[in-house]
């Protein structure tokens, strides 16, 4: 991938990444720094000459299913290409790693770029959680089976 890298999370990472605005009030550093420090949690950063541009990776929710997240900093749609192939790519390595039958993740209702970016991994709709959000706002459910 060139002058990309796909290296496990840190907390300098989180620290460096400037969050898109769209995701303003729907995701926060200090919680996704809880959640990278799990045992149970695959986090990967991708990186572009040392700087971080998005951070995916999921979790364990119960024996054989995972649930998936990503955090997309300010340059990502300069980086498309990069964040396609490492995300698909991740999807086998973090199902292996964390033995998962299932995959899931959620997308704001509201941005069709994202769940046309999940859709492009194989996930599935399996259905709209109202006022799922912290803020209100709907999400989809969506899944990928192995």
């Amino acid at each position: 991938m060139g002058s990309y890298q796909l290296i496990t999370s840190t907390y300098e990472h989180l620290d460096k990444l400037e969050i898109n605005p769209v995701h303003e009030g729907e995701q926060d550093k200090e919680t996704l720094k809880r959640v990278i420090s799990l045992d149970h949690v695959c986090a990967y950063t991708l990186v572009y000459h040392d700087d971080p541009i998005a951070i995916l990776g999921a979790g364990l929710k119960h024996k054989g299913v995972g649930a998936g997240f990503a955090m997309m900093g300010t340059s990502i749609d300069k980086h498309k290409v990069a964040l396609c192939r490492a995300t698909r790519f991740l999807v086998y390595v973090i199902a292996e790693k964390l033995g998962l039958k299932r995959l899931e993740c959620v997308v704001r209702a509201d941005s069709a770029k994202a769940k046309k970016f999940a859709e492009y991994l194989t996930f599935e709709v399996e259905g709209l959680m109202k006022s799922y959000g912290p803020t209100g706002l709907d999400y989809y459910l969506l899944a990928r089976v192995f």
